[in-house]
């Protein structure tokens, strides 16, 4: 028996609902999901996992965002009508004009494939990266294009979660690769990545820690793929390892204008600005 937590809100904000997702993701709990016509977002935990512990730390994280209208319901949910409502939930989808996503249980049916596009298995609900998420799919553009004029190039992943934009630097000829986050589940989703994509680690360098825990090295372009509070923090300790380009995303395009102000204090040039939905992506030249 599986447990359904639901934290449903008074009112819609799209901004804590999508860093309540994101957090939550990061428990690696079964699945996180949100509605574009509710004001839910739901999770589902093995009665094994301390699903308790989970909405305590979820309440902690709101009232860090100063959000206190909202109710918790957890409900008992069978593991079997899960597996099947999420596969009907969860089809193959184009993320973007570059890349389709194809969920592990659709990898042996070739007629879902794309043959004008790169095509990504992945696992969906295991951690935050299923191609679904604005930012995910802006990142993976800039990369697509920085990649088309480049002979194999190295790539820096910050904040890598389930290390779909590493399987995409891989697909598209990175020769080195070194990504980190401060998640330890993310450990087994980043490696199972890779692997259902039939991607070896060869030059992959994957650890959990923080920027400062890295030697400075210059790579080609460095990939920054964190919500805005996060990357105000450590984008001075990011930038001398910025050899030739940097990609941001997981900023609001409504906090745009504040958060380019603040780009201006390191000197850097934005080659290119994107939106996906309400997130904005940069493609920046140090």
């Amino acid at each position: 028996m599986l447990k359904k937590v639901i934290f449903r809100f008074e009112t819609r904000d799209d901004f804590v609902i999508s860093s309540l997702s994101d957090f939550l993701l990061g428990f690696d709990v079964i699945s996180v999901e949100t509605y574009e016509d509710f004001n839910d977002v739901v999770f589902l935990a093995s009665e094994e996992q301390d699903y308790l512990a989970i909405v305590g730390k979820a309440k902690e994280f709101l009232s860090f965002l100063n959000v206190s209208d909202f109710d918790v319901i957890i409900e008992d949910f069978e593991e079997k009508d899960w597996v099947e409502e999420f596969k009907k939930f969860f089809k193959p989808f184009d993320m973007n004009k570059y890349f389709r996503v194809i969920p592990l249980w659709e990898k042996g049916n070739k007629s879902v494939y794309s043959e004008g596009k790169i095509n990504l298995i992945i696992e969906p609900g295991q951690a935050f990266g299923t191609g679904l998420h604005g930012t995910t799919s802006l990142c993976a553009e800039f990369l697509k294009e920085y990649a088309e004029n480049k002979n194999g190039f190295t790539m820096l992943d910050v904040g890598t979660g389930s290390g779909i934009l590493s399987v995409i630097g891989k697909k598209l000829g990175a020769k080195e690769i070194t990504a980190f986050d401060i998640d330890p589940h993310c450990s087994e989703v980043f490696v199972k990545n890779f692997e259902i994509n039939d991607i070896n680690l060869d030059n992959i360098n994957f650890f959990i820690g923080e920027i400062r825990d890295l030697r400075v090295k210059c790579y080609d372009i460095v990939i920054v793929n964190i919500i805005e509070s996060i990357v105000r923090d450590i984008l001075k300790d990011v930038i001398p390892f910025v050899g030739d380009k940097l990609v941001i995303s997981g900023i609001l395009e409504k906090d745009s204008d504040g958060f380019e102000k603040f780009l201006k204090k390191f000197n850097l040039k934005i080659l290119d600005r994107r939106v996906n939905g309400e997130w904005i992506g940069y493609l920046i030249e140090r």
